[in-house]
C-alpha cells in the first residue's frame, strides 16, 4: 500500500498540470472580445450619455419633478420637488472618453473619434455645472497624471470651455470619417455636427442674461451658429435612444412591475383639454369614473389630472376611486415604447424662435415655432402605436 502512494500522487499531478494547460481556453468567453477598440469605448460612452433614466419607476422620476405625472405606490419624494445631493460619478466615463481618443490615434478614424471624445466631454460637464454650478472641468479626470484633487473651475469658464470644444468637435466632424461603433447615428458625422450646433444653441440659450459679457459672445456665437445652417431638420436627427422589440433594447417602462402607479397631472391635461390637443389620447387614458358617467375616450373630458403637489391623502382618495387619469397603456405594453431623446430637432426650432425675438439672429420666429410644434405632433403620432 505504501508503494502506491507515490503513484497515486503522480496521477493527480498530471491531472492537475493538464488541466492547467488548457485554462485559458476552459475560462475563455468564444462570445466576448479579448481586446479593447476605440469603437467598443465609443458605444460605451455614447450609451452612457444619451440614456434618459433607469427602468422602472426610476425611468419616471424626471416627469415627476416637472410635475407631468404624479405616483402612487406611496409618497414620493420627487413629486415634492426633491432637493439631495448628487455625485460627480458622470465623469467616470470621460475616462473611456480619453481611452477612446487614445486608441484611435494614427487610424483613419482619429479626427472622428476626437471630435466625438470632445462632444461627451462638452455634454457631460453641462450637465454637471447646470446641475451644481462651479465644478472641477480643467483638471478633472486626470489621475493617472497625478492630479487627484482637481481645482474647481468657475461655472463661467466651464461654460466657455464646453463652448469651445464643441466648436472644435464641429471642426474635426467636418474632416472626419464616418465612423464604427455608434448606436445613435451610425456614425455619420454630418449628424453628429447637427447634434453639435444643437447643443451649442442649448447652452448660449441658457446664459440669456449673460449677453453683456464679451468673453462668452452669446449673441455673436448664437448667430453663426443658425447662419451656417448646419442643423437638425428632423426628429430623425434627434440625440436620442430608439428602442425595440429586442430583449436588450427593450423600452425602459415596458412590462414594469410599477405601472399602475403613474397618474396624470393637471399641468399636462389640463392646457390640453383648453386646447383641443389631441396627444392628450396618446399620453393618458381615460378616467375610468368619467366612463362609467357615460364619458367616451374620445371626449377630452374624460381625461382627468391632479395637481402633483396636493396633499399626498387627497390625491390618493381620488385615485382609489378612479377619478384621475392614468398614464396611456402604450408605456408598458409596447416592447418597442417610444423612442427617448435629449437633444431635439423641435427644441431646436423653439430655441431659434426665441432667439429671433430676443434680436440674436433673424428669420421667421412664427415659422420656427410652428415647424417645432408640428415636430413634437409628429413624433407624438409617429411614437404611437396606431
Amino acid at each position: 500500500m505504501k508503494k502506491s502512494i507515490p503513484i497515486v500522487l503522480m496521477i493527480v499531478q498530471l491531472v492537475v498540470l493538464g488541466s492547467c494547460s488548457n485554462f485559458e481556453d476552459l475560462n475563455t468567453d468564444p462570445n466576448q472580445t479579448t481586446s479593447v477598440t476605440p469603437e467598443l469605448l465609443a458605444t460605451e460612452v455614447i450609451l452612457g450619455s444619451v440614456k434618459y433614466g433607469g427602468v422602472g419607476k426610476d425611468f419616471l422620476y424626471k416627469d415627476m419633478l416637472a410635475k407631468y405625472i404624479s405616483y402612487m405606490e406611496g409618497m414620493t419624494d420627487y413629486q415634492y420637488n426633491k432637493f439631495d445631493r448628487t455625485s460627480f460619478s458622470p465623469l467616470i466615463k470621460l475616462v473611456n472618453v480619453q481611452k477612446m481618443i487614445d486608441l484611435s490615434k494614427g487610424s483613419i478614424y482619429e479626427d472622428s473619434y476626437l471630435a466625438l471624445g470632445k462632444f461627451i466631454r462638452a455634454y457631460t460637464f453641462y450637465n454637471l455645472t447646470m446641475t451644481v454650478g462651479d465644478v472641477p472641468y480643467s483638471e478633472a479626470v486626470q489621475g493617472e497624471t497625478g492630479i487627484y484633487n482637481p481645482r474647481y473651475d468657475t461655472q463661467k469658464d466651464v461654460f466657455l470651455g464646453i463652448i469651445r470644444e464643441l466648436e472644435e468637435a464641429g471642426e474635426l466632424f467636418g474632416i472626419g470619417r464616418d465612423f464604427p461603433g455608434d448606436p445613435i447615428y451610425g456614425g455619420d458625422v454630418i449628424r453628429w455636427q447637427k447634434a453639435t450646433n444643437n447643443l451649442i444653441l442649448k447652452i448660449l440659450t441658457h446664459l440669456w442674461k449673460k449677453t453683456s459679457d464679451t468673453d462668452l459672445n452669446v449673441i455673436s456665437t448664437f448667430d453663426r451658429v443658425v447662419k451656417d445652417n448646419l442643423l437638425m431638420t428632423s426628429n430623425s436627427d434627434n440625440f436620442g435612444l430608439v428602442y425595440s422589440e429586442i430583449e436588450v433594447e427593450y423600452y425602459p417602462f415596458y412590462n414594469s412591475n410599477f405601472r399602475k402607479y403613474p397618474i396624470m397631472s393637471s399641468t399636462i391635461v389640463t392646457k390640453m383639454r383648453e386646447y383641443n390637443d389631441y396627444r392628450l389620447f396618446y399620453f393618458a387614458e381615460p378616467a375610468e369614473y368619467q366612463l362609467l358617467g357615460g364619458k367616451l375616450p374620445s371626449d377630452t373630458t374624460a381625461y382627468v389630472g391632479v395637481n402633483p403637489s396636493d396633499d399626498f391623502n387627497t390625491i390618493s382618495a381620488k385615485y382609489v376611486i378612479g377619478k384621475i387619469s392614468a398614464i396611456n397603456k402604450r408605456y408598458y405594453t409596447l416592447p418597442s415604447g417610444e423612442p427617448t431623446f435629449q437633444l431635439s430637432y423641435p427644441e431646436q426650432c423653439f430655441m431659434i424662435a426665441e432667439g429671433i425675438l430676443r434680436g440674436w439672429t433673424t428669420g421667421d420666429a412664427q415659422e420656427y415655432y410652428e415647424n417645432g410644434v408640428r415636430a413634437a405632433m409628429k413624433f407624438c403620432r409617429r411614437s404611437h402605436p396606431g
